[in-house]
């Protein structure tokens, strides 16, 4: 799990976020709401449709949020995250610390996840053949 997350609030103007996460600065922004509580994730590319250029100054990313009710918890494990991820269709997921106060502690990607999760059962089938 990464835990420098980036995040905007979710009442941003889309030219606001533009300038603040330029295309290739990052793949996905988490927003917060007014009470810092996590309230989905951007896809930055998405930000930059053309078709929102006329909207950007006076139009927020609220309407551009996924994955508003789709998130990890700390306790969660491998398998069950993988679930998640097949179930959001999504390549990354926010951690947040309870699904009450949402606050975002940091955020997971399938494929570390998947890779965590292969090199553990890796390691389970080396400890059951006594090569550990």
């Amino acid at each position: 799990m990464r835990t420098d997350v980036r995040t905007t609030r979710s009442d941003t103007t889309i030219a606001v976020f533009r300038r603040n996460f330029p295309l290739g600065s990052t793949q996905r922004v988490v927003a917060l709401d007014q009470s810092d509580r996590y309230a989905g994730i951007v896809l930055v590319p998405e930000a930059f449709s053309v078709d929102l250029d006329d909207l950007a100054t006076t139009t927020t990313i609220d309407g551009l949020l996924r994955y508003r009710g789709d998130f990890l918890q700390p306790h969660m494990n491998a398998k069950e995250a993988a679930i998640m991820f097949d179930k959001t269709e999504s390549e990354a997921l926010a951690v947040v610390d309870t699904p009450v106060s949402r606050k975002v502690i940091g955020l997971l990607t399938e494929s570390h996840t998947l890779r965590r999760y292969s090199e553990e059962l890796d390691r389970r089938r080396r400890e059951l053949s006594g090569e550990l």
